[in-house]
């Protein structure tokens, strides 16, 4: 049996690589390309970036515009305009780097292009703004959950919202949350992945140049061009009063900006030459990487095991109303990271997904469900999906405490 999406997800994937490695190799060595284009690519802050299907085309868009920028350097120019404007009706996260790269082309005074891109630019600007605030139709991304433009506004300026995108901005560039999502996924290494990190750590440290760099000023523009990407990605953040920067959660998805940036501070760090210092970097770098793939790989199974566990109930019971606890997230050691099902739709279309047969039985999260719909029920069961174990609920005072205790934990 040929898994043709994985196949797929993982072209995709090569794909977001192959297009990074080409925009960085205009500014550094070619060798030292490849590697840091690996590093911003898989660097832990943003795993759902790569592994979570709805959350791959946000990184690809963000590095659509930087491969655009490639093309110009080697004068293909319709065809970067063509990949320019397409990013963006692709994905919001394309904006702080198509706006980057106009300030860069205004900056080296190339006049006639940077216009054009500015015009794409507004083109999709005006486009957006036009669908989401006078048809009302699509994903906004100024004041998102906001109808009001009064009330948009106020929570666009509001303290709070600027101060929380700014402090968590902080705290995952140099604070705990970004250590902490460092230190995980090394803890979840084995033997075998330990040893290929160790030898990967070797071949990679033997293939780097840091010579060419020092002869240009290229270094410079291209920390120009990313610290460019991450003020505006930030900016952007704020004005949608949504998306935080957070280490767990598919929302940890809009930390591809700070990685990038982290990615060059880390060559820039290991232009000394220390071979030992650079050995330590790549080598923590893969096993944090094999240490993530380790967790989606859990994730992959307890996703198989979720299924298994419903058709096993949906055969066992009939007519049942068969409650669903710690079923929500699949959590990284203590961490709850990755949804499962989070949601009661969430639960139904997982049922519908997998074409389900549930015997008549109704399946509910315990933390969703409706109490006063349940109160004159004498079929519940609850099953808890992390100790397999399955308990008879005995009366409405039974389910209300089991609720109530469960629900509060999960505020």
């Amino acid at each position: 049996f040929i898994d043709f999406f994985k196949i797929s997800k993982i072209l995709y994937i090569f794909l977001k690589y192959f297009l990074l490695y080409k925009f960085f190799s205009i500014f550094i060595e070619k060798n030292l390309s490849q590697i840091y284009s690996f590093i911003a690519i898989f660097y832990p802050l943003h795993d759902s970036a790569n592994y979570q299907i709805w959350s791959i085309v946000h990184q690809f868009c963000m590095i659509l515009p930087l491969y655009a920028y490639y093309l110009i350097e080697k004068n293909k120019n319709k065809l970067a305009y063509i990949i320019f404007i397409s990013s963006s009706f692709l994905s919001y996260t394309a904006i702080p780097s198509q706006f980057s790269i106009i300030i860069n082309m205004i900056r080296n005074n190339k006049k006639n292009i940077s216009i054009i891109l500015l015009i794409l630019f507004l083109i999709y600007i005006f486009y957006h703004l036009f669908v989401s605030l006078y048809l009302n139709l699509g994903t906004k991304i100024i004041g998102t959950g906001f109808t009001d433009i009064k009330t948009t506004l106020f929570e666009i300026i509001n303290v709070k919202n600027i101060l929380i995108h700014i402090l968590t901005f902080i705290d995952i560039f140099v604070g705990p949350s970004h250590f902490i999502k460092i230190i995980y996924p090394l803890l979840n290494n084995s033997l075998s992945t330990a040893v290929l990190s160790l030898l990967l750590a070797f071949y990679f440290i033997k293939k780097q140049s840091y010579e060419k760099i020092y002869e240009t000023k290229s270094l410079k523009n291209l920390f120009a061009i990313i610290i460019s990407v991450v003020i505006i990605s930030q900016l952007l953040l704020i004005i949608s009063t949504k998306f935080i920067s957070i280490p767990f959660g598919l929302g940890n998805r809009v930390n591809i900006y700070i990685s990038l940036l982290i990615t060059l501070i880390l060559l820039k760090i290991s232009l000394p030459k220390n071979k030992i210092f650079i050995f330590f970097i790549f080598f923590i770098f893969f096993l944090t990487f094999f240490g993530t793939n380790n967790y989606w790989k859990k994730v992959n199974i307890k996703n198989i095991e979720l299924k298994e566990e419903i058709y096993k109930l949906s055969r066992e019971y009939t007519n049942k109303q068969i409650i669903l606890k710690n079923v929500e997230y699949v959590k990284f050691f203590n961490f709850k990271h990755v949804e499962l099902v989070n949601f009661q739709y969430s639960l139904d279309h997982f049922i519908k997904y997998y074409n389900i047969s549930t015997n008549t039985n109704k399946f509910n999260l315990l933390k969703e469900i409706k109490l006063d719909e349940l109160s004159n029920q004498d079929n519940i069961i609850i099953f808890n999906f992390e100790s397999k174990e399955l308990t008879k609920v005995d009366s409405f005072i039974d389910l209300q405490k089991q609720y109530k205790e469960y629900n509060d934990y999960y505020k």
